[in-house]
């Protein structure tokens, strides 16, 4: 799975669990803006924000 469609899912994640970006930025210690644009695909999380991501959404995904 490429890096967008994790994200996607993970945006998705967050709207089911009714977790705010302000919530999400505020546990990683970023802006808001910049959750916005990781999650509007405008930027990427670099690996551990990303890993930090998957946490909050308590996603697991599989490498092959």
């Amino acid at each position: 799975m490429e890096a967008s469609a994790l994200i996607s899912t993970i945006k998705a994640e967050l709207e089911s669990k009714k977790i705010s970006n302000y919530a999400v930025a505020k546990k990683m210690k970023v802006s808001q803006s910049t959750v916005a644009n990781w999650l509007s695909l405008k930027t990427f999380p670099d690996l551990p924000q990303f890993i930090s991501l998957l946490m909050i959404v308590e996603k697991e995904i599989k490498i092959n």
